[in-house]
Formats: C-alpha cells, sequence, structure tokens
C-alpha cells in the first residue's frame, strides 16, 4: 500500500484521526471500500484537509470514502463542497449504458450520491 501513497497521505495515514470514529465504516484510510479508484495513489491536500486519489492522468479526485466520512461527520452539505474539484471524468463510477446519461446528466461524482440516485 505505501507505494500507492505520496508522501503528504503517509503523514495523514501516520497522524489520522483514532480508528474508534470509523469503526464499521469505510474509511479511506482504515477501511477502505472497494470503489473503482482504490488502485489510484491516495495524495493528501494539506491545503484543503482532503483526501484525493490521482486517476492515471495525473487528476486528484476527492477519495470516495473520505467524502462518505466528511458527510457522516460533518454533514451533506459540507461532502457536496468537499467534493467539487478539476475533473475529467475518472472518478465517475463505471456504469452500464442504461444508466450513463443518468450519470452524465447528473454530473455524479461520489459513490453515495451514485447510491442515493439509484445508479
Amino acid at each position: 500500500m505505501s507505494d500507492q501513497l505520496t508522501p503528504a497521505a503517509r503523514l495523514a495515514h501516520r497522524h489520522a484521526h483514532d480508528p474508534s470514529i470509523c469503526e464499521g465504516e469505510n474509511c479511506c484510510i482504515h477501511n477502505p471500500s472497494d470503489h473503482h479508484m482504490r488502485g489510484f495513489k491516495q495524495n493528501y491536500r494539506l491545503d484543503r484537509g482532503l483526501m484525493e486519489r490521482i486517476c492515471p492522468h495525473g487528476v486528484g479526485h476527492p477519495d470516495p470514502d473520505h467524502l462518505d466520512f466528511v458527510e457522516r461527520v460533518r454533514g451533506k452539505e459540507a461532502a457536496r463542497v468537499e467534493a467539487v474539484h478539476g475533473c475529467d471524468g475518472c472518478c465517475k463510477p463505471p456504469a452500464d449504458p442504461i444508466h450513463l446519461p443518468k450519470l452524465i446528466s447528473e454530473r455524479l461524482c461520489s459513490p453515495r450520491a451514485s447510491r442515493e440516485a439509484g445508479v
């Protein structure tokens, strides 16, 4: 896993919240979900306090488990604000052709938002 972490992400892993805070829930540090960006390198944005995943094109996308954590701890609006980023589309979950127009039209950028939309 350490080869999948930038130096800032390694620092975040060392100084993260106590595992009891996210026990039983997905967490980008203690219990990552099986989302489609899991293989992307993790980077911690010190300027935003945000864990992101760096896609193969070099674009940083908020880690889906980080967004879920922010929503649980700080609320839906805080997670929506944290989800804003320069996007090349790599954070969109793979979709079958039936759901693709819905994903594009709603500009979904998190697994939770996709689940809530029924995608």
